[in-house]
């Protein structure tokens, strides 16, 4: 059978009806009202408020009271009903991805052999060396003194707090709200996960790129940003512990990598800068600079 993009999008969209519909029935979340099909002028500024507070946290460069990080990463392992994790400190996200491709490269982190069964692959050669590649770099699990990836409390908000309203006619305007306001906050985040990409040896640590990384500091802030704007505009009947929980996360601690037994913490950065326009010749630039004199720049052209 010959399955098109249109096809795979649209049985994507149903099972996004169907799944936000289930949790609204089972009241996952305890919702009080539907979204509002647009936003009026006072709840604009009620989301444009609370998502301000968010992107305000994402973006400190103080540095990072280590004891008020490390209770606060133990009280977010407790609610995933885990003892508290062994957390190192690091002075940007290129030294902790060091540390991690230091971990594995010592026999920890090395992936198991592919015992796939490709005998019934109907796809060309190049769909089966990219299908191969792409196994080749997924992350090994379960390692013995990581113990698998975890996800601090913003996963928790995508999957019990935000999805049931993803169906809601309303839905498109609130996020695209809360991410209009985040704007700065994305272009930071490019630069970095690129210089993180460009400091990767080869394809087969490209797992690195993503371990914990749901949880990292500007990655979850558009979870929390659209989470709070839901409860600030009464959706919810009280704020989820998710919520409360992933705020002190995120005004405690830097970016973040976190599996069962060891959560590696970076420090904030020293520096944030954005230059020029996004429709200057050289593009909108986006520099961090951390504490140990790593840096990172990103360039946007619209």
């Amino acid at each position: 059978m010959d399955l098109r993009m249109s096809d795979i999008r649209r049985h994507e969209e149903v099972e996004r009806v169907r799944i936000g519909r289930m949790h609204r029935d089972k009241g996952v979340v305890g919702m009080k009202r539907t979204l509002p099909a647009t936003l009026d002028a006072e709840q604009k500024k009620v989301v444009k408020a609370v998502t301000a507070q968010v992107h305000a946290a994402a973006l400190n460069t103080d540095a990072i009271d280590r004891a008020a990080c490390r209770a606060v990463i133990e009280k977010a392992y407790a609610a995933m009903g885990l003892p508290a994790p062994t957390v190192r400190f690091f002075d940007s996200p290129q030294a902790s991805m060091r540390h991690l491709r230091e971990l594995a490269s010592g026999g920890m982190g090395e992936p198991a052999p592919l015992a796939a069964d490709f005998s019934q692959f109907t796809g060309d050669m190049d769909e089966l060396q990219g299908l191969l590649a792409s196994m080749a770099s997924v992350q090994p699990r379960g390692l013995a003194e990581w113990g698998e990836e975890v996800e601090l409390p913003a996963g928790d908000l995508e999957r019990e707090v935000i999805q049931p309203f993803t169906w809601e006619a309303g839905w498109e305007g609130l996020a695209g709200a809360v991410d209009k306001e985040l704007g700065r906050l994305i272009h930071f985040e490019h630069a970095v996960t690129e210089a993180l990409e460009a400091s990767l040896q080869d394809g087969r640590q490209e797992w690195l790129l993503y371990s914990g990384g749901a949880a990292h500091l500007w990655g979850g802030a558009e979870a929390l940003g659209r989470a709070q704007a839901l409860v600030a505009l009464g959706m919810l009947d009280a704020e989820p512990p998710a919520l409360a929980l992933g705020g002190e996360v995120l005004r405690s601690c830097g970016w973040v990598n976190a599996f069962e037994k060891l959560c590696l913490v970076s420090e904030r950065p020293a520096s944030l800068s954005l230059q020029g326009q996004a429709r200057d010749r050289q593009g909108l630039q986006a520099h961090v600079t951390w504490r140990d004199g790593e840096s990172s720049t990103y360039t946007y052209r619209d």
